[in-house]
């Protein structure tokens, strides 16, 4: 397991580089990889999405904002109390976006299932 990890890891720097490499402005341009919206979310489920980030190390502190993460990762997200929806953006690298779409939404998809 460990070993593939390894592999995968190495596979995707590989990517990183050479791409940059090849295209450096594309490489660093951002965009808009995965946009989520929740709708009939609570505040109490909203403050325990907060708690959840919180306890993964990247607090969203207000109820919208900018969020960076690393590996050039940024989520902008925004909760609306009267209509009780939430907004989420993962913004990254364009290059990057195929490859930490399935984890960014896993890591979504698990705090909504925690809080609701």
């Amino acid at each position: 397991m460990r070993k593939r990890v390894l592999k995968m890891f190495i596979a995707t720097v590989m990517v990183v580089v050479l791409a940059m490499t090849l295209s450096p402005q594309s490489a660093s341009a951002t965009k808009a990889c995965k946009t989520y919206d929740y709708s009939n979310v609570t505040e109490s489920e909203w403050q325990c999405v907060k708690n959840y980030t919180r306890s993964k190390g990247y607090p969203l502190e207000k109820d919208s904002g900018s969020k960076p993460l690393p590996a050039g990762l940024n989520v902008k997200y925004n909760y609306d109390k009267e209509g009780k929806k939430l907004d989420l953006k993962i913004e990254t690298p364009t290059l990057l976006c195929w490859l930490i779409q399935s984890k960014a939404e896993s890591y979504v998809n698990e705090a909504m299932q925690q809080c609701r």
